[in-house]
């Protein structure tokens, strides 16, 4: 089993949650045991402090929308907004 750092599951999670991708199927195409995988989520959700999560932008080419995702919150953004404001919303979100 690869050993990774805990930036590195923080990246691969976040990898996962943008790619739109089932946490099976994500695995899947990465080599990584799904429920390791999960595993490591939750230790990593459980570390964070309450009230400082993370939230996820993706932009969607077919709609030409972002969305940020925050907790069970789905924030649909024009794509022409500028990317240093949607990077300042998502760092006030997280």
């Amino acid at each position: 089993m690869k050993r990774r750092t805990k930036a590195q599951w923080q990246a691969l999670i976040e990898e996962q949650a943008q790619s739109g991708l089932t946490a099976v199927k994500f695995c899947k195409q990465h080599g990584i045991n799904d429920k390791y995988f999960s595993l490591r989520k939750q230790a990593l959700l459980k570390e964070t402090p309450k009230g400082s999560g993370f939230a996820v932008a993706r932009v969607s080419s077919s709609t030409s929308t972002i969305e940020v995702t925050a907790g069970n919150t789905i924030i649909s953004l024009p794509a022409s907004q500028p990317a240093a404001w949607v990077a300042d919303f998502v760092k006030a979100l997280a």
